[in-house]
C-alpha cells in the first residue's frame, strides 16, 4: 500500500505563483521587443503588422493582433519561468540567456514547421529570418526580464 502523499506547503505555492507572474511581466517586456524589431526590419506600417498577429479566420485589426501577441508572449513566458523554475535554473544571467534562446528557437520551429501553416496564418508573410530573429529577440528578452527567485 503507498503511503506516500504529496503535498505543497503554502509558501510553495505562493513560490510557483510568484513564478507565473515573473514569466508573466518576461513575456511582455520579450514580446514588446519582438514586435519592436519586427516593426523596424519588415517594412510595415505598425497598424498592418498588428494586424497579421489578429489570426487567420478574423478581421485584420491592429487592437485584436496587438491583444493576441501580447497574449501569446505572456502564456510563453509564464511556461519559460516554470519550466525553468521546475528545472532549478541557476540564477546566471548567462544561463538565463542562453535558456531564454533555445526556449525560444524551439517555439520559432514550432511556430513555423506546425502552427501557423495549420491555421494558414498571415504571420507567415513576415520574412522567415525577421521571424527567426525576432525569436531570438523574445528570447534574449525573457531571459533579461526573468529573474528566479530562490
Amino acid at each position: 500500500m503507498n503511503t506516500h502523499t504529496t503535498s505543497t506547503s503554502p509558501a510553495d505555492q505562493t513560490h510557483w505563483g510568484n513564478t507565473a507572474v515573473d514569466g508573466l511581466i518576461a513575456g511582455v517586456v520579450a514580446g514588446i521587443a519582438m514586435f519592436g524589431y519586427l516593426l523596424v526590419t519588415v517594412g510595415e506600417a505598425p497598424a498592418v503588422l498588428l494586424s497579421r498577429f489578429a489570426g487567420a479566420g478574423f478581421e485584420a485589426s491592429p487592437l485584436l493582433g496587438g491583444m493576441t501577441h501580447l497574449a501569446v508572449c505572456v502564456i510563453y513566458g509564464i511556461i519559460f519561468a516554470l519550466i525553468y523554475r521546475a528545472a532549478n535554473g541557476s540564477s546566471s544571467l548567462v544561463w538565463r540567456l542562453i535558456s531564454g534562446l533555445i526556449y525560444a528557437g524551439i517555439l520559432f520551429i514550432i511556430s513555423v514547421g506546425a502552427l501557423l501553416p495549420a491555421v494558414q496564418s498571415p504571420i507567415l508573410d513576415i520574412p522567415a529570418l525577421h521571424w527567426g530573429i525576432g525569436h531570438a529577440i523574445y528570447g534574449i528578452g525573457l531571459g533579461l526580464a526573468y529573474r528566479p527567485k530562490r
